[in-house]
């Protein structure tokens, strides 16, 4: 059983759990890494490592098909945020290769993609959200905002557009200065990342809140898991909602009574191993559901109150080693 994990630039986190994974379920494979760059760090540690074309180059899906027919591919894991659309709309198209490939479907991932469509969605779908502004609201003088609030890019990812509002002139400043901004409240409660399973039919298997203590660049560093029971039964409600099918990583607020969910990346975050480590035991479960195990939801099942704490580390190769990796034009 051979797994390709795609778009790993510098990371490991996802692709250590999966080589343990082999490991523990007493499985034969390998897993294969791929990247554009042939200086991520992922591609060292990989038991078969690609360099690949952009996903927005006309070669890329002929590349991803050479590997999957070259190596035996069984499951395709894309992990990069421009990754999902791009595997959503092309599912079917692999899947007629004979591989699994984890993602969403397209009307799930458009929505998980866009702050406004997800707000709606949430509205519609009496999921608790922060109040949003539209741009009628935010037009004029006298705006209806109520500060401070916070605005971000519609379809930004990370915090590069993340900001907090104290007056009407940071508002003004940053609508010049984001391409597609959404203004909401600010919510003054503690912030959860929640990472989730759903297997391929889309039942829920597993969902582990863990509060952000300190976050760098909108990556978590320093973070803890908690046996919440009201946002694993909020998160549960959206996840049904969403039609989530593989990984999901939910962003909350919760303020003691009430959890205010404001994003969702249908794929693995970043710090997803603290769930893994906790007894979500995603990749294992991956691997026994490629089987043709039938696996039984496990909510509530990890440990409480487990810390991550994150470090970086550093790799010395010579230069000429680079060259080494494959090369799939």
């Amino acid at each position: 059983m051979n797994i390709l994990l795609l778009s790993l630039g510098h990371g490991t986190s996802l692709l250590f759990p999966f080589l343990e994974a082999l490991k523990k379920t007493k499985t034969r494979g390998r897993v294969i890494a791929t990247d554009r760059d042939p200086c991520a760090a992922a591609l060292q540690f990989s038991d078969k490592a690609y360099i690949v074309p952009g996903r927005n180059e006309p070669d890329f899906n002929s590349a991803i098909k050479q590997i999957i027919k070259r190596e035996k591919i069984t499951l395709v894991v894309p992990s990069a945020d421009g990754d999902m659309i791009h595997f959503a709309k092309a599912k079917a198209e692999f899947e007629k290769t004979g591989v699994r490939v984890l993602v969403s479907d397209q009307k799930t991932i458009e929505i998980t993609t866009d702050k406004l469509k997800f707000f709606n969605f949430c509205l519609e779908n009496n999921i608790r959200v922060p109040k949003f502004y539209s741009a009628a609201e935010l037009a004029g003088s006298r705006s209806a905002v109520k500060y401070p609030a916070f605005i971000n890019d519609r379809f930004g990812q990370g915090s590069r557009f993340a900001h907090k509002l104290e007056s009407q002139n940071d508002l003004l400043y940053f609508l010049k200065r984001i391409p597609n901004p959404i203004v909401s409240d600010y919510i003054a409660a503690d912030e959860y990342s929640v990472d989730c399973f759903c297997d391929f039919d889309g039942q829920v298997i597993s969902i582990v809140p863990r509060r952000r203590l300190l976050v760098c660049g909108g990556e978590s560093f320093v973070t803890r898991t908690e046996k919440n029971k009201t946002i694993i039964g909020a998160a549960l409600e959206l996840l049904k909602k969403l039609k989530v099918i593989g990984p999901a990583n939910i962003q909350c607020f919760f303020d003691g009574r009430d959890a205010t969910f404001f994003e969702v990346n249908a794929r693995f975050g970043g710090a997803v191993r603290s769930a893994f480590e906790a007894g979500a035991e995603t990749p294992e479960l991956l691997i026994n559901l490629l089987r043709g195990k039938r696996i039984k939801p496990r909510l509530g099942k990890f440990k409480d109150r487990r810390l991550m704490l994150r470090y970086n580390d550093d790799l010395f190769i010579n230069e000429k080693d680079l060259k080494k990796i494959a090369r799939i034009n």
